[in-house]
């Protein structure tokens, strides 16, 4: 692997540790289209991610923890990010009610 090309690799191992999950875990939400307006950068570039990506990539994390499928998770995320509240504005813990869903 070149250089150039294991600098998206590298931020994305970056993100998945900031995030306390694995780089496969990570790779495939990203891979599945949980993650809106996330394109795949050529080869060699590098990913850059929004704060508004990372907040909701924070909120699938803590909601897989959670129990929830990494799907239904993705569809929360984004709904609470709509609100214009970041990952860091919400409490320690927080409580979903599924019929809030």
């Amino acid at each position: 692997m070149s250089a150039r090309a294991s600098k998206h690799g590298d931020a994305l191992q970056d993100l998945a540790k900031e995030l306390e999950i694995s780089y496969r875990q990570l790779w495939y939400w990203l891979d599945a289209g949980y993650l809106p307006g996330y394109e795949r950068p050529g080869s060699g570039n590098m990913a850059v991610f929004s704060d508004d990506q990372k907040s909701i990539l924070k909120y699938i994390a803590r909601l897989v923890e959670a129990g929830f499928h990494p799907k239904m998770a993705a569809k929360v995320a984004i709904e609470i990010n709509k609100d214009g509240k970041t990952y860091h504005d919400l409490p320690g813990k927080v409580r979903i009610s599924m019929e809030e869903v």
